[in-house]
């Protein structure tokens, strides 16, 4: 039995086993991992579905999905359990629930024509497949074109997909990032909306630069003060810190957003003042580094101008030690030191 250290939200999960984790019925899940498309990079990443019965009915209900992260130690390491057990896999997983949304995102735009937009309403079943197939291609064409087939991730798992993309929650996700249509009760089609998609993103940038959430992280906090918007100038600069934070949450969203959307995001905001802010900061850090380098430059001409007033024959040149102990010595009588180096005549 495969056994691995992790940290998990409170409840979630029972003890791992190699059939997976218990749901809470306690029966082994049928879908425990899913292998689907990082939604930043696109390359193929671990996820675990907790319940796949959960229908995740609002926003606020908590992801039946979690993602799954591995710490990897930079040396060989073992876990040490209090029951006296061993752990020889050192690494420490790491499992964070994540907005399905956000899973969808990769899918969508996968399909998209060559202006970046999707025209054709289409049930999710065809999405995922159409989207499946271009993921596997690249996949196979990174392989032959590295030829180190050990490196190259996974394709990923048609049916698996499949299966994910008929869950409640999925559905449910899908309606607030795409326009959809219901042409029976059974069928429903899905077109990706990237004004919804922005509007979608955009609430998740609200709920994270809220003052109460934002600050009580301690290196967001951190950040803050490292771009001179600390404590100290919420008085005085609250609009920069509230735009501060606002850049905060879109670089954490980010995170999981393609380069494309990611700067869509930040396009809808207006930073203006608080990029001039940053340019205010790293003139004057020039400045300031300007002067530093200017003033330590100065100290070795100094030092150069003074030896050369005392070298060489200046009337202030001061004598080393070995030169005072030698001109005590008495000479008299000794051979000069190139005498050594010369022909001696023949007798």
């Amino acid at each position: 039995m495969t056994v691995h250290v992790c940290i998990a939200p409170s409840g979630v999960v029972s003890p791992f086993t190699d059939g997976g984790p218990a749901n809470a019925s306690g029966s082994q899940s049928s879908l425990p991992f899913l292998r689907l498309p990082h939604p930043r990079t696109g390359i193929p990443s671990l996820f675990l579905l907790t319940d796949p019965s959960a229908p995740s009915t609002s926003q606020k209900s908590a992801s039946p999905v979690l993602e799954v992260q591995a710490i990897a130690p930079d040396a060989s390491r073992s876990w040490f359990l209090g029951d006296n057990t061993i752990v020889q896999d050192g690494k420490l997983l790491m499992l964070t629930p994540i907005d399905p949304a956000f899973l969808l995102i990769p899918f969508f735009t996968s399909i998209a024509n060559t202006m970046g937009t999707v025209t054709q309403f289409r049930p999710l079943e065809d999405i995922f497949e159409d989207a499946i197939s271009k993921f596997n291609t690249s996949i196979e064409e990174q392989a032959q074109e590295g030829g180190n087939t050990a490196s190259v991730p996974q394709l990923l798992v048609v049916d698996e997909i499949i299966r994910f993309s008929r869950l409640d929650c999925v559905k449910l996700a899908a309606q607030r990032i795409c326009e959809f249509k219901e042409i029976t009760d059974d069928q429903v089609v899905y077109r990706l909306c990237r004004a919804k998609l922005q509007d979608y993103l955009r609430t998740k940038v609200a709920r994270i630069s809220d003052a109460a959430v934002f600050d009580s992280f301690r290196t967001l906090t951190r950040g803050l003060a490292k771009d001179g918007l600390g404590e100290e100038t919420a008085a005085t600069m609250p609009d920069l810190r509230q735009a501060a934070r606002v850049r905060g949450a879109c670089d954490i969203i980010s995170q999981y957003l393609s380069s494309t959307i990611a700067d869509e995001l930040v396009a809808s905001y207006d930073f203006s003042t608080l990029e001039a802010h940053f340019q205010m900061l790293h003139d004057e850090e020039f400045v300031t580094t300007s002067a530093k380098l200017a003033k330590e430059n100065d100290v070795p001409e100094k030092k150069r101008a003074d030896t050369g007033k005392k070298g060489k024959g200046g009337k202030n040149a001061v004598p080393s030690q070995g030169v005072k102990k030698l001109a005590k010595v008495n000479v008299q009588g000794m051979s000069k030191l190139n005498t050594f180096f010369t022909k001696k005549e023949k007798a």
